[in-house]
């Protein structure tokens, strides 16, 4: 008894067992609708002429051209020589581990092999680079005598400070106590500006921190507790004068609030707000702290 065959048409379920075995349509209304994939369990339409969907084609197609029903099958990936795994490629003879180990042992069998660092001419030694031919104390004894850049013409020449005329007997341009002076200011190699002469020298880390521990590290504005915050929080000058250091005119902000009143300050309502308002803080904050230490000295 032959297997019930099912029209392949969407919303059909005629059978056409009776019809010629390559039959997918009960009748031509069926033909015109659009097919469905013919894999059980799967709905989705496909191209006319075509009897499945394109993902159930390629797992079908790859179940039936895998390993050895490949056409193009030559056996798999060769097995390793010494460990016996397979190996990536069908020319390689070892796996990558093994060719490692076998690189590091023998690295003459590398295919970029240029012989290795060179030795030194004197005492045979390996360099570390390409380019030279004695190692660090040939090189040193090597640079003696008559072979210093120093020796001309049968004698050593002495260069001579630019600063005080005094006689060097290294290549330097300044003896030690003229390079001293010299490299002082804007002629030392690090000079990165100066200090920033918007600030008061007064106004440092040590400072900062005295106004968050009197201010308990609490936003003046928002009241938000920066103690747990990864960075400290900013010291905002009220009156806006960076070059003042005076203690009553610091306060502590948070990041967000700093930003929002440097932003508005250009304004002078929001600036005489935020400074009327600032004070009144610290006026606070100055009589609570008075009346704490009243408390615990009675």
């Amino acid at each position: 008894m032959t297997e019930a065959r099912i029209c392949a048409a969407e919303e059909c379920e005629n059978d056409i067992s009776h019809k010629v075995w390559n039959a997918k349509y009960c009748c031509t209304e069926c033909k015109d609708k659009p097919a469905i994939c013919l894999s059980e369990g799967c709905r989705a339409r496909v191209w006319r002429g075509h009897s499945y969907c394109k993902k159930h084609y390629g797992h079908l197609v790859s179940q039936a051209m895998s390993g050895e029903n490949h056409p193009k099958w030559e056996g798999g990936y060769p097995k390793c020589v010494d460990c016996g795994k397979k190996t990536r490629l069908h020319q390689a003879t070892r796996c990558i581990d093994c060719w490692q180990k076998l690189l590091r042992s023998q690295p003459s069998l590398h295919p970029r092999w240029k012989g290795g660092y060179p030795k030194c001419v004197d005492c045979g030694k390996g360099l570390s680079s390409r380019k030279s031919a004695r190692c660090i104390s040939c090189s040193n004894k090597f640079r003696r005598g008559t072979n210093s850049s120093r020796y001309k013409s049968g004698e050593f020449v002495k260069s001579q400070c630019l600063d005080c005329g005094k006689e060097i007997n290294n290549s330097s341009k300044r003896c030690w106590e003229c390079h001293l002076s010299f490299n002082v200011g804007e002629n030392h190699i690090h000079w990165r500006g100066g200090y920033d002469a918007k600030y008061n020298r007064s106004f440092n880390k040590k400072l900062k921190k005295e106004i968050r521990m009197r201010d308990e590290y609490k936003c003046a504005l928002c009241e938000r507790d920066c103690s747990k915050d990864k960075r400290n929080p900013p010291v905002h000058h009220i009156d806006g004068n960076k070059m003042s250091g005076s203690k009553a005119n610091l306060i502590t902000l948070c990041d967000r609030c700093h930003k929002k009143v440097e932003n508005r300050w250009h304004i002078e309502e929001k600036r005489i707000w935020y400074m009327n308002y600032f004070y009144q803080c610290l006026y606070e904050r100055g009589e609570a702290i008075r009346s704490r230490e009243w408390k615990s000295g009675a």
